[in-house]
């Protein structure tokens, strides 16, 4: 980009969320889409970047559940990026995430600074999908990231490996949609359509979404 070049068209992004909320626990499905503006440079690429505050008030621990072990996580001396085994995980038995598409692996971010909060004043880890440190030049409108996940608060590690989901994505570009099957046995989708002026389907599983600029959409069921 060039040099004092104001930057805050360089990416345009979307977030819709489907929720299921009990009084023991709740579930959200979000879809989230970020495309590049007007191009330029980009440096590096973060998607779904969960913040996990890792500070003095849980004694600088935190304990994460995967389907291959249980670990402690600790202070870290330099950044590094570590991948997670597994397609799913949980911290502390409190809070799960789950992948459904653009990414099969959970990867944390990880850094010797205080950066979390407004003032940047806590440890924190950052829960990713997909981490990227290099420059990349883009094209007005590429795509930069293009996730879906499943993420729950409430729900101990076996019920968060439980969790199935499917990917719901349409032509024309811009129909993103998740398929989760509920505790219940009830399997429910959402989609959303980012465009405008036009009304789409979602396929049979159920969500249908009507897109004007952010567009609306709605959440129907498909029996056991």
């Amino acid at each position: 980009m060039d040099e004092g070049a104001n930057c805050t068209d360089q990416a345009v992004g979307h977030i819709a969320f489907a929720t299921s909320a009990r009084r023991s626990h709740l579930r959200r499905a979000p879809i989230n889409r970020r495309r590049a503006g007007s191009g330029g440079l980009h440096r590096g690429r973060e998607s779904l970047h969960l913040n996990l505050p890792n500070d003095l008030f849980n004694n600088f621990r935190r304990r994460i559940h995967t389907p291959t072990r249980a670990r402690d996580q600790c202070p870290v001396n330099a950044d590094a990026c570590n991948a997670v085994d597994g397609d799913w995980l949980n911290v502390e038995d409190k809070i799960g995430l789950v992948p459904i598409y653009g990414g099969d692996h959970f990867v944390f971010d990880r850094s010797p600074q205080r950066r979390g909060g407004r003032y940047a004043s806590l440890f924190v880890d950052e829960i990713c999908l997909q981490v990227e440190r290099t420059t990349t030049r883009r094209a007005p409108h590429d795509t930069i990231c293009d996730v879906g996940f499943v993420v729950t608060s409430g729900l101990d590690s076996l019920a968060v490996s439980q969790i199935s989901g499917d990917s719901l994505i349409f032509e024309p570009v811009g129909v993103r949609g998740v398929s989760v099957l509920g505790q219940d046995g009830v399997r429910r989708a959402g989609g959303e359509f980012w465009g405008r002026g036009r009304r789409l389907k979602c396929g049979a599983a159920g969500g249908v979404g009507r897109g004007d600029g952010g567009g609306d959409s709605r959440i129907r069921q498909k029996g056991k």
